[in-house]
């Protein structure tokens, strides 16, 4: 639900709500999991003209809800991992200021100040974060060819989070601040033609100091309807408390008999940034708004990988009884991605749209990789969209996306979604999905922290208000 208005000719605003709920995945035999969410949230934006050059925006929004699932957790007097049913709240919310300042049509600032909470209680985990940010940009064109584009931000954020024997953070509570600062030049060389945009961001992280970040884009528009363009960037993944105070008993190495054997995760202090090298080119090509294509290849090449150590010598723990066998986070070798990704989109007649997409991607990363260049992605992945007005007040949607297997964790996914939505009255839009149509369930992800389940076939109804002030035409 949405309602929004004007006060004036200069103030405007908009308040709204929403509420979902999702039913649970369900196992292998089709018997529901103990893994379903809900969550409602509410807010508002207000946006004031203070003066011609002058423009304010505040912007707020809360939310609550409950989420339940399944962890697989370790007990040192335990043989085999003891499933718990982890259920909890979440709630959070921001707030965020912005002032936007015209000096002239050649110099503009932009101020933004952010704050968010957020909170997570469970059986099972519970983090508690609270993140600020306040960031400056400013723009300044020297000639029409010719402009540059600078500031800065300051990151803090706090978060403290509970200990259980199968993992913790050491120290629980650590408040965090990360400095940032970035310069790009932007040159037209030919006018409409050729550009040049070449610029970098400056960093310092608590983790690993100083750190650069540099890009060098040129795109060029030899007709209209044709558009070329390269870039070449530098990119670094900081360390962050998973790499630098984890500790995480991953796996229980002997089942039985007793005593039991776990493999501990442990942070490094010492790890760097891992190193991204991006190349990419591009292509678009537009025909009389009824047509176009977009072409990407990419190749990325990582240095530095974050991995983890050959195991130690066992840690005898005396009471209880058990032993850990240490592994510690370092920094790997490397590794590389490349692919292709394709994207068309037609209009045929007025009303009606299709788009599709593929993507293709392969690479090879370092064995022992926690995060790997590439791992669990397919190869092959498919999406095609199609809309269509039926009439002014009638619309017909349909999606097919299709993803290779992953071998040995996931079989290929088939999906398609069909919906069907209409405006019967001003300020209301009602629609009905089927989604999953293709089979009655469907894995779509990984497990990785709590135990995962199937996707099933499911219809979804929605319902939108909007204030006539909002909203498009309707029914009469």
């Amino acid at each position: 639900m949405r309602y929004g208005g004007k006060v004036g000719e200069n103030f405007a605003y908009r308040i709204y709500g929403t509420g979902n709920d999702w039913l649970p995945t369900v196992d292998a035999s089709g018997a529901e999991n103990y893994d379903m969410w809900s969550i409602t949230q509410g807010g508002m934006r207000l946006d004031w003209a203070a003066s011609q050059k002058d423009a304010v925006t505040f912007d707020g929004q809360g939310y609550t809800g409950r989420i339940r699932d399944v962890q697989a957790n370790f007990i040192p007097t335990s043989a085999v991992p003891v499933q718990v049913d982890s259920s909890g709240v979440v709630k959070g919310g921001h707030l965020l200021g912005r002032w936007k300042h015209s000096f002239s049509d050649r110099s503009n600032l932009d101020v933004l100040g952010y704050c968010d909470w957020t909170d997570r209680f469970s059986s099972a985990l519970t983090e508690n974060r609270e993140t600020c940010d306040v960031e400056v940009q400013h723009r300044y064109s020297f000639t029409p060819r010719h402009a540059l584009t600078w500031g800065g931000s300051i990151l803090t954020t706090a978060e403290t989070w509970n200990e259980t024997f199968t993992n913790r953070f050491v120290p629980s509570y650590q408040r965090e601040t990360t400095y940032s600062a970035f310069l790009q030049y932007d040159v037209a060389l030919a006018p409409d033609k050729l550009r040049l945009i070449a610029g970098s961001k400056f960093e310092h992280s608590p983790y690993t100091g100083f750190e650069y970040q540099p890009q060098v884009r040129a795109v060029w528009t030899p007709y209209k309807q044709q558009t070329l363009w390269a870039a070449i960037s530098r990119a670094v993944r900081t360390p962050d408390r998973l790499d630098e105070d984890i500790l995480d008993r991953d796996m229980q190495i002997n089942p039985s008999p007793p005593p039991p054997e776990f493999l501990l995760l442990t942070g490094n202090t010492n790890v760097d940034s891992e190193v991204l090298y991006a190349f990419e080119v591009g292509y678009r090509y537009e025909w009389r708004q009824k047509f176009s294509v977009d072409a990407t290849a990419f190749y990325n090449l990582y240095n530095g990988l974050i991995g983890a150590s050959a195991p130690g010598s066992p840690i005898v723990n005396p009471s209880p009884f058990f032993f850990d066998i240490p592994v510690n986070v370092i920094n790997g070798q490397g590794g590389q991605t490349h692919g292709l990704e394709l994207f068309l989109k037609y209009t045929p007649v007025r009303r009606w749209t299709v788009s599709a997409g593929v993507t293709e991607l392969r690479g090879v990363s370092s064995a022992g990789t926690l995060f790997p260049a590439i791992t669990n992605n397919p190869d092959h992945e498919v999406n095609i969209q199609s809309k269509l007005d039926l009439t002014l007040f009638v619309n017909f949607d349909a999606s097919y996306y299709y993803n290779d297997a992953i071998l040995h964790l996931l079989p290929p996914l088939n999906r398609l979604d069909v919906g069907l939505s209409t405006k019967p009255m001003r300020g209301f839009t009602f629609s009905v999905w089927g989604k999953n149509l293709e089979q009655d369930r469907h894995k779509e992800a990984i497990p990785q922290l709590f135990l995962g389940g199937d996707i099933r076939r499911s219809v979804i109804f929605k319902m939108i208000w909007e204030s006539s002030e909002g909203s498009g035409k309707a029914a009469p």
